[in-house]
């Protein structure tokens, strides 16, 4: 091999490392959101804090409607 081809291999094969690197960082951070959404609460609807339930809707355990129910 000339010296150009092995400088040209030499370049090629930084700049895999360098896309590899970046590759395994991105899945890093993926990977630390995914943990970090754990904290947080499941439930992202938006709307009222209400706990009574939308029309068409059954009550859920434990909610204000049937403790005034059972009341």
């Amino acid at each position: 091999m000339t010296d150009l081809m092995k400088g040209a291999a030499a370049m090629t094969l930084a700049i895999e490392w360098v896309l590899l690197m970046g590759l395994l960082g991105l899945i890093w951070v993926i990977v630390l959101d995914i943990l970090g959404n754990r904290h947080h609460s499941h439930d992202n609807r938006q709307g009222s804090a209400s706990p009574e339930p939308h029309d068409g809707e059954e009550p859920h355990e434990g909610s204000s409607r049937q403790s005034k129910v059972a009341a």
